[in-house]
């Protein structure tokens, strides 16, 4: 069976698929955790398929991703900071001598 027009005959019918390697390098993790995480958390990593006779993992690609975008944090807006307490003086760099007044004035006198 010669495999030199294997794409050109499939084309686009069968999705990609990935091995432990490529879905390392998509995932950022070195194959040896997700190849451990398989077994010991199942939730750190995309469901897989073991086809028969095959000892290695495969993942199809439209699964990682739709796993990915399960686990894809909401964009939120940056919440406002919130508001001050205490006293609050407005200083102006111009008049600083109003500042320090205003400082002086709260204090008491003996």
């Amino acid at each position: 069976m010669e495999f030199q027009n294997f794409d050109a005959a499939i084309g686009s019918q069968m999705p990609p698929v990935l091995g432990v390697s490529e879905l390392s390098i998509l995932l950022k993790k070195s194959p040896g955790v997700i190849l451990a995480d398989r077994c010991r958390a199942p939730h750190r990593v995309p469901p897989s398929c073991e086809p028969p006779g095959s000892r290695q993992p495969l993942w199809i690609l439209e699964d990682v991703i739709a796993w990915l975008r399960t686990h894809q944090r909401p964009v939120t807006p940056v919440p406002s900071p919130p508001p001050r307490r205490g006293r609050f003086f407005l200083r102006d760099p111009a008049t600083p001598e109003i500042y320090a007044l205003s400082l002086h004035a709260a204090l008491p006198i003996y």
